[in-house]
């Protein structure tokens, strides 16, 4: 089935194959900033759909994704895991971040909606029972491993949740290669391996849209987007070229009708998909 011959759908998980590019911006990791990978997707929805990954993503993660049909980009929030394919690929479980109706093709019925389903659930963590209202995305991935990642008001972080009638004790259970972030607030008892590996993430991040302005050495500007924000410094997506190593001034907030705070910073990655006809992405360390 392709975008072509879909239309006038209801918010339902159809079966749609979308050739797509998932970009995925990592500030702390500067020897691949991320990672870049074009895969069709299985499934879509108005808010969401399902993508096979070969790279590892975990639920809360935000990545980019480029429709390479219309050539239309969004952001997207990671759900969770759905299984694998027999190609040993996650299937991965996104919902878009901003609502882009005619994001994949598909012409939406107007009376369908980003609709949400009541369900009686668990936090796997302290057993705090509530009645919580799930996307589509989030209940397929509920029914698929049997657990979501939602946030827990008594635990004052994201947990797993399940269903409030099957609640087997202190399970956490993962599926494939995604797993839970712990909050960067409080610190667990005690530390597994897996834990310590989560934990070398040390720098929040954040993905606030706000606008930067980047001078290179040779004194010629852009303003852009912020893609990835963090203390340690910031990813954006450039027409401008750059080499790894690059020193760089940038201005952000940026507002063109004052004067801003300056400061330098370094090129420590660039994406490796470049096209003359998109902008590059690159990861900028602050020169303290």
């Amino acid at each position: 089935m392709t975008p072509n011959n879909v239309d006038h759908r209801t918010d339902a998980l159809i079966e749609l194959s979308v050739p797509v590019r998932v970009l995925k911006f990592d500030l702390e990791k500067s020897e691949t900033g991320g990672f870049s990978e074009d895969t069709r997707t299985l499934a879509v929805s108005r808010s969401g759909g399902s993508v096979p990954l070969q790279n590892s993503v975990m639920p809360g993660d935000s990545v980019r994704i480029i429709n390479l049909e219309n050539h239309s980009e969004a952001d997207f929030r990671v759900i969770g895991s759905l299984g694998s394919t027999d190609k040993n690929a996650d299937i991965v479980a996104i919902e878009c971040l901003d609502r882009r109706d005619a994001f994949w093709g598909v012409e939406w019925t107007a009376s369908s909606g980003n609709s949400q389903h009541a369900q009686e659930l668990c936090c796997r963590s302290c057993g705090a029972k509530a009645n919580r209202r799930l996307t589509l995305m989030e209940l397929e991935v509920l029914r698929s491993p049997g657990t979501v990642l939602l946030s827990c008001d008594s635990c004052l972080k994201q947990t797993y949740w399940g269903d409030a009638k099957f609640d087997p004790a202190g399970d956490s259970t993962t599926v494939g290669s995604i797993s839970p972030e712990p909050s960067p607030d409080i610190e667990p008892q005690e530390k597994t391996p897996a834990d310590k590996m989560v934990e070398k993430r040390r720098a929040k991040r954040s993905s606030l849209k706000l606008s930067i302005l980047v001078r290179n050495q040779a004194g010629e500007e852009e303003v852009s987007k912020i893609v990835d924000v963090s203390k340690l410094g910031v990813s954006v997506q450039l027409f401008m070229t750059l080499s790894v190593g690059d020193i760089v001034k940038i201005e952000y907030p940026y507002d063109p009708r004052s004067a801003g705070i300056e400061q330098s910073a370094e090129v420590r990655w660039r994406s490796r998909y470049y096209n003359q006809d998109f902008p590059r992405t690159f990861g900028l360390r602050f020169i303290r």
